[in-house]
């Protein structure tokens, strides 16, 4: 290894200002040319660098043994920390212990390594590398994008000079020229350095260029030249994207060619290799080749992949110039030699021949004719003109004419009878008509014209209710309009209170009387307002279509009520009708203001109360006072039915069978019991069994036959539980749990029996 080092006179210690310098390495390609320095003796360091350095008005120089003495005389610092304007190496100020990372200088090239081979063949060394390519070139200038050194492309025979490369030629510090080899002592004032930032640096064996460092050019060039010597294929889009997403950046190089086997889709190339993966997402072919139609590529992992130029082309459905066509598949066809298709013109063009029509008549069906054969047919054949008009002795075309009259004229034309409407009745049905017969048999058949049709309108009034004369607007409703079956939907914003005979008048046509209900006298409450009233003019009157009133016999149209009583049969009972019924008829609704007496009935909160507690004082509602009774409803039902009966006890199970239980009922308020009972549930027959309060009874159950009798003992324990036994057959005491079940208990109160 070598140093350069420099030696301070005063304190006698050496300094290190460069870095410690490795192994060389195998030569690279020579840097671009440096800033000149001063004149001066030329110097090398060891062998490393030529450098030059003058003495200054401090600075003396002495050699002895290959050490550079630089001796100060005065004046500056003996430390190197204090001095201003210290050296730098790319950027990097000499300060304290560099290594080669700190100063950003690339560490000795090893092949293999740090830098790459070609076709595992080393790049450092002399002497020429051979690239055959394979999918590419082989041929160096046939490459686009040739790598660059100071912006002049790498190609044919360069010197250093025409790359812009020099040699360090001298170093002068504080006005000093280093002119020989060794160490150089600079003394102990050191007051400005060179800045070197920028230039080139060789100790890495990496030269740096305007667009590209060398190892990245010949990188390329590796790269392409074996990417064009390889090729890879895939089933299709799908399988290239998945195994390419999960590749390295070194598996594939620039110019390789991927050949897909599906046919209708593009093959690819690797057109670069990026440093970052970026992951594609495969959604279907269509949208594969619609990106590589608008950006050029698509990023597949590291791969960026193109379209190759050359496509494949798929001829499967190509035929041969010996491929004929037949009548199962298309082909190829050529001038036969029949006398219909026997010409082919200069220019390949294939048409039929002129024939007579004896020619024609004997050809095959399946001949080509032409225009001439055509004319020839029609000659041969006897087919007439358009000129060639029928008469009552000879056939031939006729022709159309608004002529008015019987039979064919003499230039043959046809025209149709006008016939009156009874000779139109007896005619065949394949008979023509004309004009005249059609306007008789309109008039015979008693046909209506449009005019006769009556019309349908729409229209608004905004009369105010309590006039008589009700305006409507309508559109285009005239005079003429005034036909019975007229129909007019009017919207009203007004209802109508007019006590009497009210009219309409539309568009100023006539005040019309409103009919309603078989009379004019009364259309009172007909409409309320934003109401819509369908009405038919019957010749004199406009006629509602709401309908008659309902009665007890006919459906019809009802009119609400609130009042309590009426015996009218058109009338319709309201909430309110009933709200005045319970309030008067059962029971008034608590009031806050009035004083109640035991036994007093009231209504609060839609239920009926019973006072318990004398109210001598007015007070707002208190639940403790009073005990709720029956709804209105249970009270309407007890009425309506005339029993006071209240269900104790329900059998849940009613088609099931009863084994010996208890029986507890809801209510001992009651005087008597009725049980319902059924017999077995093959039976079908039940029936019902009464007991006074206090008691109990006995189900029992008579078959058809006399042999045939079950009874069932009904407990009682209590006036609301009761013990029911197994049911037994009083002939041989059996027992048995499917005759005379209890369905049903209801209480009844003293007074009904």
């Amino acid at each position: 290894m070598s140093i350069l080092r420099v030696r301070n006179k005063t304190t006698n210690q050496w300094e290190e200002i460069q870095a410690i310098k490795g192994d060389t390495g195998e030569q690279g390609i020579q840097g671009p040319k440096g800033e000149t320095g001063s004149s001066g003796a030329d110097a090398k360091i060891n062998g490393v660098n030529t450098i030059n350095i003058e003495a200054g008005d401090n600075i003396t120089l002495e050699q002895e043994e290959n050490t550079l003495t630089i001796n100060s005389t005065g004046g500056g610092t003996t430390d190197y920390s204090n001095l201003s304007n210290k050296p730098k190496i790319n950027s990097v100020e000499l300060n304290g212990n560099k290594s080669l990372s700190d100063l950003g200088v690339q560490e000795t090239l090893v092949s293999g390594t740090n830098i790459k081979t070609i076709n595992n063949n080393s790049l450092l060394g002399s002497g020429n590398i051979t690239i055959q390519g394979g999918g590419g070139t082989s041929d160096y200038s046939d490459l686009t994008n040739k790598p660059q050194i100071n912006s002049v492309t790498l190609s044919g025979n360069k010197t250093t000079s025409d790359l812009g490369l020099g040699t360090i030629t001298s170093v002068k510090m504080n006005g000093s020229t280093v002119a020989t080899s060794g160490e150089a002592d600079l003394g102990t004032v050191i007051t400005s350095h060179q800045d070197i930032s920028g230039k080139q640096d060789i100790t890495d064996n990496t030269l740096q260029t305007t667009n590209k460092t060398v190892p990245t050019a010949i990188n390329e060039v590796n790269s392409i030249a074996k990417g064009a010597n390889q090729a890879v294929g895939y089933s299709n889009y799908s399988a290239m994207i998945t195994a390419i997403n999960a590749m390295d950046d070194d598996e594939y190089n620039v110019g390789q060619n991927i050949y897909i086997v599906t046919v209708d889709v593009p093959d690819l190339w690797v057109s670069s290799v990026e440093s970052t993966s970026s992951t594609y997402t495969y959604v279907d072919d269509a949208t594969v080749i619609s990106a590589l139609e608008t950006n050029g590529y698509i990023q597949v992992g590291y791969y960026k992949l193109s379209m190759l130029e050359t496509q494949k082309v798929d001829l499967t459905n190509y035929v041969e110039n010996t491929d004929y066509a037949s009548t199962s598949r298309a082909g190829l066809i050529k001038a036969g030699s029949s006398a219909a298709t026997d010409t082919v013109s200069s220019n390949a063009l294939l048409y039929a021949t002129k024939l007579d029509y004896s020619t024609y008549s004997s050809a095959s069906d399946n001949a080509f004719v032409g225009k001439g054969t055509l004319e020839n047919v029609i000659a041969g054949k006897g087919l007439v003109s358009n000129t060639d008009f029928a008469n009552s002795s000879t056939g031939g075309v006729m022709k159309t004419s608004s002529t008015t009259g019987t039979g064919i004229s003499g230039a043959g034309v046809l025209y149709a009878t006008n016939s009156n409407y009874n000779t139109y009745s007896s005619a065949s049905d394949y008979y023509f008509i004309g004009k005249g017969t059609l306007e008789n048999v309109i008039t015979g058949k008693g046909l209506a014209t449009k005019s006769d049709i009556p019309k349908v309108f729409y229209g608004t009034s905004s009369t105010s209710a309590g006039t008589a004369a009700k305006v409507v607007t309508c559109g285009d409703f005239t005079a003429s309009d005034l036909v019975a079956g007229t129909r007019i939907t009017v919207l009203f914003t007004n209802a109508n209170s007019y006590n009497g005979t009210a009219t309409l008048n539309i568009n100023g046509t006539g005040a019309k009387d409103i009919y309603y209900n078989g009379t004019t006298t009364n259309a009172r409450y007909m409409w309320t307002s934003g109401e819509t009233v369908e009405f038919i003019y019957n010749g004199e009157q406009w006629a509602t279509t709401n309908g008659g009133l309902a009665t007890t016999t006919y459906y019809g149209v009802t009119k609400l009520y609130t009042g309590a009583v009426s015996d009218s049969q058109a009338l319709a009972l309201t909430p309110r009708s009933l709200y005045y019924f319970a309030n008067y008829s059962i029971a008034p609704f608590y009031s806050a203001s009035s004083t109640y007496e035991v036994g007093d009935k009231v209504r609060y909160s839609y239920y009926l109360y019973e006072c318990n507690t004398a109210i001598t004082e007015p007070e707002s509602w208190t639940e403790a006072h009073w005990t709720q009774i029956d709804t209105l409803q249970e009270q309407i039902d007890n009425y309506v039915n005339g029993l006071n009966g209240k269900m104790l006890w329900t059998n849940t199970s009613p088609s099931s069978s009863f084994a010996a239980q208890n029986i507890t009922l809801s209510s001992s308020d009651y005087d008597v019991l009725e049980i319902f009972c059924r017999s077995d549930s093959n039976g079908g027959l039940a029936w019902s069994v009464r007991t006074l309060k206090g008691y109990g009874v006995n189900l029992e159950f008579n078959s058809t036959s006399s042999t045939n009798r079950w009874v069932r003992r009904i407990n009682r324990n209590s006036d609301t539980s009761f013990s029911a036994d197994n049911a037994y057959k009083i002939n041989d005491n059996s027992t048995t749990n499917d005759q005379c079940v209890p369905l049903y208990i209801v209480g009844y109160k003293t007074g009904l029996f």
